[in-house]
């Protein structure tokens, strides 16, 4: 169950710009042709918060640890890896391919404040997770109210 939390009208104004501006770019940086067609592509990600903290997930299987690159800052994380060749086939004769190589870049905003110098990042499986805690002020705003 989502609470509406009241906040300053400037406040929200702003950051409906920002998510208008976020939208437009993410957007406008999607590839228009599919990856089969040598496009760059974009890993599954989930974005989700709860009481605590903000939580993104992004499927990157084949990708390395070191190719991979998260820069947060108070608004957004953002993730950047490179799928690379592990080998060189040199017969011709592919019928089909559908391995996907290259660079990719995801930025996430995120919803409120955190506390970006206790974030934490794991890499299990294909499955990159970053962990960010909110600010407690932030984790003080989320009030549950039972229903009667």
């Amino acid at each position: 169950m989502s609470l509406i939390r009241w906040r300053e009208p400037a406040h929200e104004l702003r950051r409906l710009r920002d998510d208008f501006s976020n939208f437009f770019d993410d957007f406008l940086s999607r590839p228009l042709l599919p990856t089969w067609w040598g496009a760059e592509m974009t890993p599954g990600t989930d974005a989700y918060e709860t009481d605590q903290e903000v939580v993104v997930k992004m499927e990157v299987p084949g990708v390395s640890k070191k190719d991979l690159d998260i820069a947060l800052t108070d608004k957004d994380v953002t993730i950047r890896g490179e799928f690379r060749k592990d080998e060189e086939v040199k017969e011709e004769g592919y019928y089909r391919r559908e391995r996907r190589f290259g660079s990719f870049s995801r930025t996430v905003p995120l919803p409120g404040p955190v506390q970006t110098d206790a974030a934490k990042a794991t890499f299990k499986d294909g499955v990159l997770e970053v962990r960010i805690p909110k600010t407690p002020e932030e984790q003080a705003k989320v009030k549950k109210i039972a229903v009667e």
